[in-house]
């Protein structure tokens, strides 16, 4: 962290009526003057999803929301996003930015 600079990181997760859980994880852009709101209302939308699709595009509205709100370009509130939904079927993930989900199956 730069000095003077908070994290500027978000994350969370919900367990879904299904038994599935909704993850969320958001490193807020460092030139971004907003970043750290940007962070935590991408991952507040992204968790408002039951499906990838669904959670990148809540994510979106709520970042512009949240730029509108402010009167701010929505790019004061840059971050990257990563969504990882876990169900008895499987994992889907999905990213905004350069993230990436990586998962470890089987023994180390």
């Amino acid at each position: 962290m730069r000095a003077g600079v908070g994290c500027q990181d978000a994350h969370g997760w919900r367990q879904v009526a299904d038994g599935s859980v909704v993850l969320a994880i958001a490193d807020g852009a460092g030139s971004a003057r907003l970043a750290a709101d940007g962070a935590r209302a991408a991952v507040a939308g992204a968790l408002a999803g039951t499906s990838v699709p669904t959670a990148l595009s809540s994510s979106r509205g709520a970042v512009e929301s949240l730029a509108a709100k402010r009167s701010v370009h929505p790019r004061e509130l840059a971050c990257t996003l990563l969504v990882c939904i876990w169900s008895h079927a499987g994992t889907v993930t999905g990213h905004i930015g350069d993230g990436a989900c990586v998962a470890w199956v089987g023994e180390p």
